[in-house]
């Protein structure tokens, strides 16, 4: 599925890249060992943008003047 950070289907959980490896990873701890787990390594990680309710669509990027050498 375009545009996911993960995707399941039943039992099986497929990431879309190497960060998008962290939200899924996270995902499947709380499957695994539930919302409270999940919830300390992820506020321990502190990974950007991340909580156990947040999206799993990726935001498109677009190349702005600022992104110019």
């Amino acid at each position: 599925m375009r545009g996911e950070r993960y995707v399941e289907d039943g039992r099986v959980t497929t990431n879309a890249g190497i960060t998008s490896g962290t939200v899924g990873a996270l995902r499947l701890v709380e499957r695994l060992a539930g919302r409270a787990e999940a919830g300390r390594i992820g506020e321990s990680l502190a990974y950007p943008g991340w909580t156990l309710d947040g999206p799993t669509a990726i935001p498109a990027n677009h190349l702005a003047v600022a992104d110019l050498p």
